[in-house]
This record gives C-alpha cells, structure tokens and sequence, in this order.
C-alpha cells in the first residue's frame, strides 16, 4: 500500500490475480498482449481459485469466451462454467 498508495484491499485483490495468473498460461499471455482488460482478467482469476483443475482444462475455451463476450455477460458465462465445473459446489 505504502508503493502505490492504493486502499489496501486493491493491493490485496491484485496480488491475488498476480498469484492465480502463476498458474493461468493463456489468460497471462492475454493479459501481457493487452487482449484482455484487469477486469476481465480478475473474474477469470476467480474462477481459476474456486476451480483450479477444471480451469486448467478450460482455459483456452475460457479466454476466447472472455475476450468476445461483453462485460455484463462474462459473469453469467462463468457462473455456467462453473456451475458445470462443480454441479455440487
């Protein structure tokens, strides 16, 4: 916080997408390229901790999905996937 000057919970929830991306090669890769916006990276982040096995399997589907989808529908299309990912979650 003291770097940036940002509220702490921001500085919280950019390392926590920070740490996911380790793990998320496509969406990363996205991200770097300037494909995908903070926003769109951080639900995918989400949807990477709440199912990282499934994630990793759907990943390309995933990115595609987020970066051609609007910004009010990306939710609904990852709530679907993970509704998919964990039918008993």
């Amino acid at each position: 916080m003291a770097l940036s000057g940002d509220p702490a919970a921001v500085c919280r929830s950019r390392l926590a997408v920070a740490t996911s991306l380790q793990g998320m090669p496509e969406t990363r890769a996205a991200f770097a390229a300037g494909e995908m916006s903070e926003p769109r990276v951080r639900l995918l982040a989400e949807a990477h901790q709440a199912a990282p096995e499934q994630f990793s399997r759907d990943e390309s589907r995933l990115v595609s999905q987020a970066a051609s989808v609007s910004s009010r529908r990306l939710p609904q299309v990852l709530g679907e996937w993970r509704r998919q990912a964990d039918p008993e979650g």
